[in-house]
């Protein structure tokens, strides 16, 4: 069976860090969001340059608010 899984990157505009917490403000018991698809871990090791500084740092603090 082939299943079409949308890109969400497409379908969202990324996550910032305000964003974040302003939907962490008005969320409700049980709410969840994804802020991260991928291999965060790779992606955020500053050795590894899978992202531009820039990208790299802003994900590696909202993974750290996210904890």
């Amino acid at each position: 069976m082939d299943t079409n899984i949308t890109d969400i990157r497409a379908v969202s505009k990324p996550l910032t860090e305000a964003s974040l917490c302003t939907w962490l403000g008005a969320a409700a018991p049980g709410d969840s969001i994804t802020y991260h698809r991928g291999a965060l871990a790779r992606q955020v090791c500053p050795q590894l340059q899978c992202l531009p500084e820039p990208e790299r740092t802003a994900l590696q603090r909202l993974a750290v608010e996210c904890q």
